[in-house]
């Protein structure tokens, strides 16, 4: 592992995922925790900004979520006898990098806008960990951009904003660009 690669704090939540604290909370906030899922996609980027734009108030803390998916190995690439972990090592290693400069990223810009911030790392299946998050956070509500995917394709391969929506113990925000 590089020395350049920070020992974030990490708390399991089950066996196999990790919150780790990238940017804990900047400032005392009196206002709501609006909590926002993001990724690198440009759905996400709209679904923030809508959120500093439109949503926050100067009091208010912006919690920002990522989840980087587990580091899987096909089974047929490994065989019974070699031995993967030190590369399964470093994919998590390199997720772990891109997800935190990521929020690190995001966590500037709410920085520059005046608002407190706070961001967590999530690691696992996306939609499991968001809900689970959301009920330790009790934030106001949890925005995630759409990707305006269709029903049939929706129904086919699933949808992180679908699930929190059905799932979430907070009201969910679906922004769609227009």
């Amino acid at each position: 592992m590089s020395a350049t690669v920070e020992q974030p704090i990490a708390v399991a939540s089950s066996s196999t995922s990790v919150h780790e604290e990238v940017l804990p909370e900047s400032h005392t906030h009196s206002g709501r925790v609006i909590a926002i899922a993001i990724d690198s996609s440009p759905h996400s980027e709209y679904a923030f900004k809508y959120v500093l734009e439109q949503i926050a108030k100067p009091k208010d803390q912006i919690c920002l979520l990522h989840c980087r998916p587990l580091p899987q190995v096909n089974s047929t690439f490994s065989g019974p006898y070699t031995d993967v972990s030190e590369w399964i090592e470093r994919i998590d290693t390199d997720g772990r990098t891109e997800s935190h400069a990521l929020l690190k990223r995001y966590g500037a810009q709410v920085l520059k806008g005046g608002f407190a911030v706070r961001a967590i790392a999530l690691r696992g299946d996306p939609r499991d960990e968001i809900v689970a998050k959301m009920a330790e956070l009790s934030p106001m509500c949890l925005v995630l951009g759409s990707r305006g995917m269709g029903s049939f394709k929706r129904a086919l391969i699933g949808s992180v904003s679908d699930h929190c929506v059905h799932h979430a113990p907070c009201p969910v925000l679906v922004v769609r660009e227009q």
